[in-house]
């Protein structure tokens, strides 16, 4: 149980205001989540905000999250209302007028809707909470939730999505799914590029371009979204979020490109960007697409350098302390002009200026959209593909015909551990090798700088090798 709200102003005058707030703030936070959470479900329901809207808020919550958050959120609720309506009563034991905005506690940031409410409503609400329980909550919240996933789905024509309860509520954990325990994966399956167009056939999209003018709605193509960050995954090797802040680096057009430009260029790309021989195709062609791929095409053309991709790394955390992979590059050598156009309309989701947990939340429905339709077309596939099942494809493309190095300067890993652990378990680098795919290439100055720190790490007081293959007979 949270202990009561202190009254301020006795606080005050027995000098124990820094107390009061301090107790105060145990059930504050609990309260402004679900007073938020207010705001966003009367907007999706287009009705005005109102005190009464807090069950339907806890409910919206209350399958999404812990027990014990949830009852946490219940009971603070429960011990604001009862604070506020005890001022109240103290208030006319002294033959006082007062109103509910004048004792909501100050560190609530309370929004205009709550604290312009009238006594009868905390009463009601009070009353009302009273009679719920957890278990109450969680069975409404149910039945809320898929009332609107079906109005989303009504207004876009796309299908339910979970994405907008998540994004109603404010909770980034997973809409609770039964059986969610996975089995663990004995080894990756790969997916080459017939295995890609039949799941991509399996994602249909009304939109054309992947339908990117509607991310700046609420209601997106997760359809259209899905195939775009599938194709552009399994390309790349990118994660689901990196997607959405990566770039097209062409040869600058004021930039006389010679032998030994070109040489620099392709040995140390970032170098190269950050000294203005390499720029970005920053300008925004939400408006028309189809100049996109011919600028690339051109430019590349004129100084007889490949287009290469800058992305963002989103986890940075490296083992060595000596490598920068905040930014990366991959250079797109003998794309076709078809995946070429993917990856031009990937660097244009930056513009659609989305929010991180917006493209959190983009992320999860999509990888959640491409797993539905992969059981569809691989009912006999024994892992289902997910958005992140793309980037241990691409590792365990690599891993065949590159050195691990290559690999991570790819990829963006720093740790030869987690470097191996993508990909299948048992893939082995072969010399002979020859690769089913196109891949880019790792950019040079990243994978030496890599090396040089793997080689001063022993693992087990040795060098760490790629594993051998076992010997016939064996």
């Amino acid at each position: 149980m949270l202990t009561p709200l202190l009254d301020i102003e006795g606080a005050t005058e027995n000098y124990e205001l820094a107390k009061a707030r301090a107790v105060n703030s145990a059930y504050v936070s609990p309260v402004r989540r679900v007073l938020a959470t207010v705001e966003r479900f009367s907007a999706d329901t287009r009705q005005p905000a109102r005190l009464e809207l807090v069950l339907a808020a806890l409910a919206m919550r209350a399958p999404n999250l812990a027990m014990n958050t949830r009852n946490l959120e219940l009971c603070a609720l429960r011990k604001f209302c009862e604070c506020m309506l005890q001022r109240q009563s103290l208030a006319k034991l002294r033959g006082e007028h007062i109103v509910p905005w004048q004792v909501v506690p100050e560190n609530l940031a309370a929004p205009e809707w709550a604290i312009e409410t009238t006594w009868q409503e905390f009463a009601d609400l009070h009353a009302a909470l009273k009679e719920t329980n957890a278990s109450e909550l969680l069975r409404k919240g149910l039945v809320i939730g898929c009332g609107a996933m079906q109005r989303n789905a009504l207004r876009s024509g796309l299908g339910p999505d979970p994405g907008v309860i998540l994004e109603i509520c404010g909770i980034k954990n997973a809409w609770p799914v039964v059986n969610a325990r996975r089995k663990p994966k004995r080894n990756w399956e790969k997916i080459g590029r017939q295995e890609l167009e039949a799941l991509l056939e399996e994602l249909r999209s009304s939109k054309e371009n992947f339908g990117i003018e509607t991310l700046k709605g609420r209601c997106a193509d997760i359809s259209g979204i899905s195939k775009l960050l599938a194709s552009a995954c399994w390309l790349t090797g990118m994660r689901g979020s990196e997607v959405f802040s990566c770039r097209i680096l062409v040869a600058a057009s004021s930039t006389t490109v010679g032998a030994a430009e070109k040489s620099e260029m392709l040995r140390d790309p970032i170098g190269a960007h950050r000294a203005g021989k390499l720029k970005e195709l920053d300008e925004s062609c939400m408006a028309d697409y189809s100049e996109l791929r011919r600028k690339v095409v051109e430019a590349s053309a004129l100084a007889s350098v490949p287009p290469m991709i800058l992305i963002k790394t989103v986890k940075t955390a490296c083992s060595a302390r000596n490598i920068d992979n905040r930014l990366r590059v991959q250079i797109l050598e003998g794309i076709s002009p078809d995946d070429l156009e993917v990856l031009c309309l990937a660097s244009q989701l930056r513009h659609a200026e989305l929010t991180p947990f917006r493209i959190e939340i983009l992320v999860k429905s999509c990888s959640k959209k491409i797993k539905r339709a992969s059981l569809q077309a691989f009912p006999g596939r024994r892992d289902p593909v997910t958005l992140h099942y793309f980037r241990h494809a691409f590792a365990d493309a690599a891993r065949r015909i590159l050195p691990i190095q290559q690999v991570a300067a790819l990829t963006g890993h720093t740790s030869r551990k987690t470097a191996h652990g993508y990909g299948g378990k048992f893939v082995r680098r072969s010399s002979s090798a020859k690769s089913t795919r196109w891949l880019p290439k790792h950019d040079p100055a990243l994978a030496e700088a890599i090396e040089r720190a793997w080689s001063t790490q022993l693992v087990l007081g040795r060098e760490f090798d790629e594993p051998k293959p076992a010997m016939p007979g064996f």
